[in-house]
């Protein structure tokens, strides 16, 4: 059983995750195409991973 994040942690948790999800709008920009590219796929698999986290947390 995974231990429940403090709201400390969440709040952090989600500073995180804006800054990552406005990193990935920035590398992506108008051309969608690039959610597959090399770069994105790292970014994007990381903001997952803390959404997930976030959601069995809240």
């Amino acid at each position: 059983m995974e231990k429940k994040l403090k709201m400390e942690e969440i709040t952090h948790l989600l500073e995180k995750v804006e800054k990552l999800r406005s990193r990935l709008y920035q590398a992506v920009g108008d051309d969608l195409s690039k959610l597959t590219d090399d770069q994105i796929i790292p970014i994007s698999k990381e903001l997952d991973e803390l959404i997930l986290l976030y959601y069995k947390n809240r």
